[in-house]
Order: C-alpha cells, then structure tokens, then sequence
C-alpha cells in the first residue's frame, strides 16, 4: 500500500492513441505533474493551487494536447479550453484561449472573480472565452506569448498530415481524441511517438479535505476557430461533489471527443455515480451511461479520471472508451507517483471500457 497520508494528486495525460515511447514519455509528464502538485502543496498551497500546478506542468510539456505543443485549428493556431473547479463549487473556465501558454492559469483567474463581489451587483462569469479570456487572464499577471511561441514541430508536422488528409479526399476526422479517424493514425502521428491525444486533466486533495479537479485542452484537430470543447464547460470538463448525507467527496475530470462528452454531461454523471457507487463502478458506468446514451456514433471516445475522498480512505480510478490512457497518482510518503495505465485492442476502441484503479489510507 502507499501507506498514510495527508495529500494526494493524480494527472493523466489524455486518452489517445500511443507507441511504447509515448507512453514513456507520459508516465514522465504524468509523474512530474503529480510532483509538481505535491511541491505546491508541501509549499503551503491548496488543493486548487495544486491541481492547477499539475495541469501547467503538462501544458508546459510539448508532448501533451494542452498549452504549448497543442494540436492546430483549421487556421493553424493554438487555441485551448480549460477549467477548474474545487471543494464548494468555485468554478472558472475559459474557451477557444490564443496567446497564453497557461490556459489553466487564465481558468484560475476566471474563478477568483466570484471571490470579488461586485459592489453593483454584477454577477462574475463561469466561463470567458477569445478575446475577453485573453484580456482577463494578462490583467491579472498570466503572461501573454505570441501565438506562433505555441506551436510546436510536431504539432506543425501533424496539422499538415491532417490537411493532405482532407485535400486528397480519404475520410474525413471524427471523433477520435485529436479529431483522428482510426485508419488514418498511422499517417497523423501515432507512429512518430504521440498521435492523437485529448484533453488532460488533474485532481487535487490537501490536508484539509478540501478537493480540487483541473482539465485543459488543445482540442480535436482542424477544429473551427472558436469551437469550444468540454473542457471549458461546467459539468462535463471537471465536477467536485461535495460530501453530504453520509456520502463521499468525488473529484472527477474527463478526456476524449468534447462534443461526445458534453452530450452526456460527463463529469458530473461519473461524479454522481462514483458518490452513490464508488469508484469501482466506473466500467458499467461508461457502457451505460456514455456508450449508452449515444446509440449509433461511431468512435465514441471518452475517458474519466476520478478520486474518491470517503473517511480515511481515497480511491482513485481511471476509465475510458479509447485505445490508451496514461495516469499517475501519489501522496506525500511516496518517493515517486505510482502509475494507472488502462489500454486495449484497437477493434475495442468506442465499443468496451478499460480500466485502472488504486487505493490508499488518508491520515485524518
């Protein structure tokens, strides 16, 4: 076991399509953005500072779909959605960001204006998007970059494979992680490390129970200017239920296609399951309540991250319909994040669950 502890952090680094290298190089982002979450705790930050702190370490990280090295629109920009919620509901989000390499950071920023009450009345937004994001997240010290500092080579690489897909008339991008139909992988990036990956995402506890779930994302491929995805949106990027009636916290954040995952509202429905059923459920939960309620779409591709805060006891799970999931978790007594990977058969992506799961003591 992981024995006794106060705090906790998991990250995953999105569900997609990946070569043996890749996934090294995920268990690598995975367990520095786990330290990363950790570091802010030990330095006296909060479960919400932490699980931000593991998302910009993943969006500093060429190799995820999120921040810098993020996958292109249609115009060949970065364009990112992120969001953050924590213990008692604080929320903030913004959508379609250009011109920040932090797009959880600008998320942050959206949030702390509920912590600044209008003297008129206004009531503080949920979500920012474009423009508006950008000039909040700058006037609140989030640093800006030119757009082009966010493109990445491989990224570059991948939106021109993407292009020739398109002009010379083969199958159209779906709803794969990254926009990437599964026969065209090999010719969008799978087979050169990291191929079509999704939103990541990063949950938080500190030592006073107070929980935190981060998401941020690039966005499918080709994606239309503007488009927002689920990790901008309330209940379906990151959901935190707060403990009532005998029932434990949950902290859950999603991956995969964001249309798919706004549809079913799945943040918040994997959080209710898990608060009723815990977090051993979480394979039923996805056949019945994602691929079930989506009868007919083809490559239907989700993936939930959850942790389970009930008494002394944390359960963390990761679920997914996609070929692969990488994540990592860890508390304060480990000398390393222990890892949850869950993958399966390409002729099972879209149509079965795979799952990871681990269990720990949290000292009261």
């Amino acid at each position: 076991g992981l024995g006794p502890v106060r705090m906790f952090v998991a990250a995953h680094a999105g569900c997609g399509w990946r070569s043996e290298r890749a996934r090294t190089v995920h268990r690598r982002v995975c367990a520095a953005a786990c330290e990363a979450g950790m570091a802010a705790m030990r330095a006296g930050g909060d479960a919400t500072r932490a699980a931000a702190a593991a998302v910009a370490a993943m969006e500093a990280d060429a190799s995820t779909n999120c921040g810098v090295g993020s996958t292109l629109n249609e115009d060949g920009f970065v364009e990112c959605d992120a969001s953050i919620m924590s213990t008692g509901g604080r929320f903030g989000a913004v959508g379609a960001l250009q011109g920040i390499a932090s797009p959880i950071a600008a998320a942050c920023a959206v949030a702390a204006l509920a912590e600044k009450p209008s003297p008129i009345g206004r009531v503080p937004p949920l979500l920012l998007v474009g423009e508006g994001a950008h000039a909040l997240a700058v006037a609140c010290g989030v640093p800006p970059v030119e757009p082009s500092a966010l493109i990445s080579a491989d990224a570059l690489r991948r939106h021109e494979r993407h292009r020739l897909l398109l002009e010379s008339d083969r199958s159209a991008p779906r709803g794969l992680p990254a926009g990437i139909s599964a026969p065209g992988r090999e010719a969008c990036g799978a087979g050169d490390g990291c191929g079509a990956l999704d939103t990541v995402g990063a949950i938080a506890i500190d030592s006073a129970g107070q929980m935190s779930a981060a998401v941020s994302s690039g966005g499918i491929a080709l994606k239309r200017a503007g488009r927002v995805g689920q990790a901008a949106v309330f209940g379906a990027g990151c959901f935190i239920l707060d403990p009532s009636q005998n029932r434990p916290a949950v902290a859950a954040c999603t991956t995969g296609t964001g249309e798919h995952i706004i549809r079913t509202d799945l943040a918040r429905a994997a959080a209710r399951h898990a608060q009723e059923h815990g977090a051993g459920g979480m394979e039923q939960f996805l056949a019945a309540d994602f691929l079930g309620q989506l009868p007919g779409v083809p490559d239907c591709i989700g993936g939930v991250m959850l942790a389970v805060l009930d008494g002394d006891r944390i359960d963390c799970a990761v679920a997914h319909t996609g070929p692969s999931m990488v994540a990592a978790c860890m508390g304060p007594a480990d000398a390393r994040p222990r890892m949850l990977e869950a993958a399966q058969a390409e002729e099972a992506v879209g149509r079965a669950v795979a799952v990871a799961a681990a269990g720990l003591r949290a000292a009261r």
